[in-house]
């Protein structure tokens, strides 16, 4: 059982659980830290933060931010940023406005072509109360509780209105993986490179850039991803941080992960990267 689960999503983002229940479930699991990484948003912290307060788990505010190199995209944990930096606020607002216009282009055409009915993007916001970040999860959410869907559906949808040829000819914006580094740090944050999957060539061209830690425990690692990862937090000192992502419990069961504790981070990491956080 590892100590800290410091990658996961809730529904501010494309999780399956609400950021209150997720620390619930951290609890009943045996973790004893967690951080909420919700892609390119941060608004599910401050539920999480405080449920997680008022059950005596150890929880740091995260976010996790998709990025590129010229040749390669990556994502990156920020793991403990200030969520009042107005650097960071500033930019989580640029990736909300990227991701939103992207998915409400993709679900009027897809309302256009009769793949999605009975439902407007005003209703998609007010299905998802509290949610700055929308892609086809929020769309498929208020979609079934208004009652004019099938969930069990939803994959098929999926590929005809998210991944079909309109989506693929309008491709959401991304910022660079320099620019996601710099408002992590000057967010008081730890940049972490998540799931390096085939990826432990890039990581001097990151560390460049001001990366400082590296995930070393994901279900996407393999027995020579890890090998690696470790490999390059020693010889670049290197914070080493983990998480079960989109995989088991906490992430709504997605196969084909089904095991939650082996994901995570050691105590002695866990709190190496604790300590760093001033506030």
């Amino acid at each position: 059982m590892k100590f800290a689960n410091c990658h996961f999503h809730s529904t501010h983002s494309d999780g399956q659980f609400r950021p209150m229940h997720l620390a619930r479930m951290a609890v009943g699991m045996g973790y004893r830290a967690a951080v909420l990484t919700d892609h390119d948003v941060t608004s599910g912290n401050t539920e999480f933060l405080r449920e997680a307060q008022s059950l005596g788990l150890i929880a740091l505010p995260g976010v996790e931010i998709t990025c590129r190199l010229p040749e390669k995209g990556f994502h990156l944990v920020g793991l403990g940023i200030d969520l009042e930096c107005p650097a960071l606020k500033a930019f989580i607002d640029r990736l909300c406005d990227w991701r939103n216009v992207h998915t409400r282009l993709l679900f009027e055409n897809g309302v256009r072509e009769g793949l999605l009915r009975d439902i407007t993007w005003d209703e998609v916001e007010a299905y998802n109360p509290g949610c700055r970040w929308f892609c086809n999860e929020q769309v498929f959410r208020a979609m079934e509780l208004k009652g004019v869907f099938d969930i069990l559906e939803q994959d098929k949808y999926f590929k005809l209105v998210f991944q079909g040829d309109f989506a693929r000819a309008h491709r959401i914006e991304e910022p660079t993986a320099a620019e996601a580094i710099s408002v992590i740090r000057r967010a008081d944050g730890i940049p972490i490179l998540a799931h390096p999957h085939r990826q432990a060539r890039f990581v001097p061209e990151l560390v460049e850039l001001g990366l400082l830690g590296i995930e070393v425990c994901h279900p996407d690692l393999d027995e020579t991803d890890e090998k690696l990862a470790r490999e390059a937090a020693a010889a670049y000192g290197l914070y080493r941080s983990g998480g079960s992502d989109h995989s088991g419990v906490m992430g709504g069961c997605c196969p084909p992960y089904t095991a939650e504790g082996a994901w995570g981070a050691d105590e002695e990491d866990f709190m190496a990267m604790a300590r760093r956080i001033k506030r």
